[in-house]
């Protein structure tokens, strides 16, 4: 475990002192018998996996003391919603705490009984992340907590613990890249999905260390005058067996698994580094643009980012020019912020997709 966020030390009832919850052994055990219960009821359970979109962000940016205190309130929040008066997401007293459990990190896992209906699964789901529409105020930071939500049916997905709780974190994985919704049910194509996503999740993660990230320029034409006025930085994988790997996978994986961060950093002090050599050879030369992604334009330290590849290439910032899109602008709410910010630094801002 890392100091922090971790599973916290257990006292004799075998609880997370961080949380408050059970640990991840009670919670299994506790899991089998409900499977063997709803196995003479002929009953369903529901099995949710439940993380923090971007968690790993706010432990980097703001400490592990801030982190640990997320995580409190995620624990809160998922128990209010099992005490709620709705019949549905009510489970006995004695068993709240048995029936949630954080199982490493953020991940945490919940169990619901006498399901009967798809729907009502559906309701549950929704009532979580409707928990999360109000900000956390933590030490003057308002953080917006975004759950991301698996679900494995009891019979049709798992007939064990292990089962259960390994197919909802592969759906899990399949909401936090499909972006559908927030939350995603386990089906058995998923499985198939899920491996690939991992196995080109660990060669993204090789690529970044053995610079096979490449990227080319394309330039934007003054059609008046037929100068090139602008350059914009693309980016490449050249993979040594798949050849060029196209963005349209690459960018999708990226910020599913938190490498857009690094690959985003390492394009702009690349592409400032590359401005700046440009700029030596002709002072006249133009600006370069790089595309940010969504997750890139919301982060909490993108001043902070491009200040540094600014400083590291010695580029002035009118030279550099950020990319970003109309849906982009008009889906946050802190844009107006955001862009004022950028503005103060002296970077250009390229609007794309218009209208």
């Amino acid at each position: 475990d890392f100091p922090g966020n971790g599973s916290g030390s257990r006292d004799a009832n075998s609880v997370d002192t961080l949380t408050g919850l059970t640990t991840r052994d009670v919670f299994m055990k506790h899991l089998e018998t409900v499977i063997a219960e709803a196995k003479l009821k002929e009953r369903g359970i529901a099995v949710f996996c439940i993380d923090i979109d971007r968690f790993g962000r706010i432990n980097d940016t703001l400490g592990r003391a801030v982190g640990d205190t997320v995580l409190k309130v995620t624990a809160q929040r998922i128990e209010r919603c099992m005490r709620d008066s709705d019949k549905l997401a009510r489970v006995d007293e004695d068993a709240d705490s048995t029936n949630l459990t954080r199982i490493g990190g953020d991940d945490f896992v919940l169990v619901l009984t006498d399901i009967e209906h798809r729907e009502d699964v559906e309701t549950v789901a929704s009532r979580v992340q409707e928990a999360f529409e109000e900000p956390v105020t933590i030490e003057a930071h308002k953080l917006k907590i975004v759950p991301s939500i698996g679900i494995a049916l009891y019979p049709l997905d798992g007939d064990n613990p292990d089962e259960l709780v390994k197919n909802a974190r592969v759906a899990l994985d399949e909401a936090k890249s499909m972006h559908v919704n927030g939350r995603e049910f386990f089906s058995s194509t998923m499985k198939f999905r899920s491996q690939k996503r991992l196995d080109v999740k660990n060669e993204l993660s090789w690529a970044v260390e053995q610079d096979q990230l490449q990227l080319h320029y394309l330039p934007r034409v003054d059609l008046e005058t037929g100068y090139v006025a602008g350059l914009e930085a693309l980016l490449r994988w050249i993979h040594p067996l798949r050849g060029s790997v196209p963005l349209s996978e690459v960018i999708p994986l990226a910020e599913a698994t938190g490498l857009i961060f690094p690959i985003g950093e390492w394009v702009i002090k690349t592409a400032c580094r590359q401005a700046s050599f440009w700029r030596e050879e002709s002072p006249d030369w133009p600006a370069v643009s790089v595309h940010l992604s969504q997750q890139e334009f919301t982060r909490s330290d993108l001043g902070e980012v491009i200040r540094a590849a600014l400083e590291d290439a010695g580029l002035p910032p009118e030279q550099l020019e950020l990319e970003v899109t109309e849906g982009m602008l008009m889906r946050n709410r802190q844009a107006q912020s955001i862009l004022r910010e950028l503005d103060d630094i002296g970077v250009g801002i390229v609007l794309d997709d218009f209208g």
